[in-house]
């Protein structure tokens, strides 16, 4: 049974994560916050363009909330998640920003979390998540395509178009801060890590007050071996090593020093085809093409949860999983290796393909993540230790 539950392949942490007719694409903690309105994003390749493909009559006047105390939102939430399944299924809402980073193409601050391969099978995770929004800038008025992409798409260019300006625009920006501190409590074995779990859901709950929560925190470090992790965009910057007490103070001080550090903390893209008079073929493009991404993307995905699975048994090895031979664990060293090949390959091709290559690609790869976890399987049902004699 925990054989099994092991070795399942879960792409939920990436249910959210599909582009195929994505409409609107929201990036969360992007790279690149000074974008130009109208620039575009090519959700077929994963990559942004750096060309506009739209032009717009005017943005709406953004409200200085600079020397304010009062912000359009905020929150302030501690969370407990007992895998790391459950922790990367709170961001499914990020959208291709989950899907960039599953490919390994987004630089986001955000995506770290996302991406982090030391979250392993004994791990339990806090995560306080602090997000507060002061501004909303968007455009405003008739949107357009721009004369010379206007041009290329009547002419019915559509993969030299996609190429060229992409399939979305960037339409929204959301200004503000957001802080994420991720401890992570490490346990030996699963049985220990039951207890710890059981402990850190009696912590969360309404906070309330700075003391309470201090109180909290320090619960939680009592618990086992700790590491942190530390994300802010928006707000003064972290300084020094990661100390305990100081990171407290530092998410505790975070929400009233935003002002006048605003950055934008979330760019949003809008489908080309939402404007007028676009054809419909070309519509019918994008998403025929958006489904060979998606396709690619669940074959990434399943060779990162092979290794995952890999670097579990690694953890277990000294525990629930110590009956492994040193041979077998070699053989899955191997395979790690191949899956890690084989997602470097993909992610090339993706990038670089042709987008109506991009169906070849995909069927060249199908079946290589269901085939490097059946041997996985195979390698751990087999290599066992053979018991050492006694002599009598």
């Amino acid at each position: 049974m925990f054989l099994g539950l092991l070795l399942q392949v879960s792409l939920l942490a990436y249910g959210g994560a599909s582009v195929s007719g994505k409409k609107v694409i929201s990036e969360l903690l992007p790279d690149d916050g000074n974008a130009d309105y109208g620039t575009g994003f090519n959700s077929i390749n994963l990559c942004r363009t750096n060309t506009q493909p739209v032009v717009y009559e005017k943005l709406s006047s953004r409200t200085d909330n600079s020397l304010k105390s009062n912000f359009i939102s905020q929150s302030f939430q501690m969370k407990h998640y007992r895998s790391r399944d459950e922790l990367k299924t709170e961001f499914d809402n990020a959208e291709i920003t989950a899907t960039e980073s599953v490919m390994g193409t987004s630089k986001s601050k955000f995506t770290k979390i996302l991406s982090d391969n030391s979250l392993s099978v004994l791990d339990s995770f806090i995560l306080v998540d602090i997000d507060v929004v002061t501004n909303v800038e968007h455009v405003q008025g008739r949107m357009s395509l721009a004369p010379a992409a206007h041009s290329l798409l009547m002419a019915g260019n559509y993969t030299d178009f996609i190429s060229q300006y992409g399939t979305h625009f960037l339409r929204k920006k959301v200004f503000g801060g957001k802080l994420l501190f991720l401890v992570k409590i490490k346990s030996f074995s699963q049985q220990e890590k039951a207890k710890v779990d059981d402990a850190m859901e009696k912590l969360i709950g309404a906070i309330g007050n700075d003391a309470d929560f201090k109180r909290r925190m320090e619960t939680a470090k009592k618990l086992g071996r700790l590491e942190m992790s530390l994300f802010s965009v928006g707000g003064p910057s972290y300084q020094g090593d990661l100390e305990f007490d100081k990171v407290i103070d530092f998410a505790l001080d975070f929400i009233g020093k935003i002002p006048g550090y605003e950055e934008v903390i979330e760019n949003e893209y809008l489908g080309i085809w939402s404007l007028q008079n676009i054809p419909r073929d070309f519509v019918s493009a994008i998403f025929r093409y958006q489904h060979a991404t998606d396709g690619i993307i669940d074959i990434f995905s399943g060779l990162r949860e092979v290794e995952k699975s890999i670097s579990d048994i690694g953890y277990l090895r000294f525990s629930e999983m110590s009956w492994l031979s040193d041979a077998g664990w070699n053989e899955l060293k191997a395979v790690d290796r191949d899956s890690k090949s084989q997602r470097s390959s993909l992610q090339r091709r993706l990038q670089s393909e042709d987008i109506a290559n991009l169906q070849s690609v995909k069927s060249q790869y199908d079946g290589i993540d269901d085939t490097l976890e059946e041997e996985v399987q195979e390698i751990v049902l087999k290599k066992k230790k053979v018991p050492t004699a006694t002599l009598r």
